[in-house]
C-alpha cells in the first residue's frame, strides 16, 4: 500500500421497491464523496433485491428496465461525484439464461470497468441465479482489492486464491438480514470476517444489508482479526476506512497461507459460457 485510500462500507435495508434501493443507494454515494471516499461498497442485491427474499422470480413479472434505469442513475451519481462504487445487483443474461447474482464495479467515470458474480450459490441461490466463474481484483492508489458476495466466504480457497493474486483488501458484500430476529448467523457471520482476515493477513470490508434483523453490521476486520470499525446495527449508513492501516491489537498469525489445489471447485452451482456472462464490461440491459 503506497498512499492513502478511503473505502467507505455502506449498508442499508434493501427491498423488492428498486427505485426506493436507488434513492438510498445515491443518498450514500453523495454523503461517502462528501467524506472524502474514493471506493464505496455495498451490500450483495442492493439495488436489485435479493432473489427468494425480495425477488419471487426473475423470469416472470420482473421489471428489468426499472432496474436498468436506476443501475444508470447509480452509474451518473459516481461520475457526478468521481468516486469508484462497488454495486451489488443482479445482471441479466437471457431469457433463456437466469441473471448473475454480481457486484458491478463502477469506475469514477461512472462506466463498468468489471463485474464480479457470486461464484458459491447457496443451493437456494441455484434457483434464480447462474454461478460466476472469475475472480475481480483491482488496484487503486497502490492497494489490491478483491472483491467476494456472501456464501463466497464459507470456502477458504477463494480467499487462498485472491491472496496468491496479490490482494491486501477483500471488498465482501452480504445479504445476511431481513430475518424475524437472531439466528445461528448473528454468531457464525462475524467469525467468519474475523477467521478470513486472520488466516491469509488480509483486511476485510463486510458490507452487509441493514434491515432488521441484520444479522451482523457492516465491519472492517484487519489481518490479525481484530475489527477497526463497526456500522450501527439496523440501521442506514456507512463507516469510512482509511488504509494503510497498521493499528493491531495483537499479532498477526498466519505466514504460511493456504495453497490452491488446480483442481479445486471455485464455483458451485451452473456457470455460464453466455456471451453477457463472460463479457464482464457488459451494459446491464441488453
Amino acid at each position: 500500500m503506497t498512499e492513502q485510500v478511503k473505502v467507505a462500507v455502506a449498508q442499508l435495508g434493501v427491498s423488492a421497491d428498486v427505485a426506493e434501493n436507488g434513492r438510498k443507494i445515491r443518498a450514500l454515494v453523495e454523503q461517502a464523496a462528501r467524506q472524502g471516499a474514493d471506493i464505496v461498497q455495498f451490500p450483495e442485491a442492493a439495488l436489485s433485491g435479493y432473489g427468494g427474499a425480495d425477488v419471487s422470480s426473475y423470469r416472470e413479472g420482473y421489471d428489468w428496465a426499472a432496474l436498468w434505469a436506476e443501475t444508470e442513475q447509480v452509474q451518473a451519481a459516481a461520475a457526478a461525484h468521481g468516486v469508484r462504487v462497488l454495486l451489488g445487483s443482479t445482471h441479466f443474461v437471457s431469457e433463456d439464461v437466469a441473471p448473475t447474482n454480481c457486484v458491478y464495479l463502477l469506475g469514477p467515470d461512472g462506466a463498468i470497468v468489471d463485474r464480479y458474480d457470486k461464484r458459491m450459490l447457496t443451493f437456494s441461490d441455484q434457483l434464480y441465479y447462474t454461478a460466476g466463474d472469475h475472480d475481480v481484483v483491482f488496484t487503486e492508489k497502490g492497494t489490491t482489492f478483491g472483491v467476494q458476495i456472501c456464501y463466497d466466504i464459507c470456502y477458504p480457497a477463494l480467499y487462498s486464491h485472491l491472496v496468491a493474486q496479490g490482494v491486501q483488501v477483500v471488498l465482501h458484500s452480504f445479504y445476511n438480514a431481513g430475518f424475524d430476529g437472531p439466528n445461528i448467523l448473528d454468531d457464525v457471520g462475524p467469525a467468519w470476517n474475523i477467521a478470513r482476515a486472520a488466516d491469509n493477513r488480509v483486511f476485510v470490508c463486510a458490507a452487509n444489508a441493514s434491515r432488521a434483523h441484520q444479522n451482523w453490521p457492516s465491519m472492517v476486520t484487519r489481518p490479525d482479526g481484530s475489527i477497526a470499525q463497526q456500522a450501527e446495527r439496523n440501521q442506514d449508513g456507512m463507516i469510512l476506512h482509511t488504509f494503510p492501516d497498521e493499528d493491531r491489537k495483537g499479532w498477526e498469525h498466519n505466514f504460511r497461507p493456504f495453497l490452491v489445489h488446480p483442481e479445486e471447485p471455485r464455483s458451485m452451482g451452473n456457470t455460464s459460457d453466455h456471451p453477457r456472462v463472460q463479457n464482464r464490461q457488459a451494459k446491464p440491459r441488453p
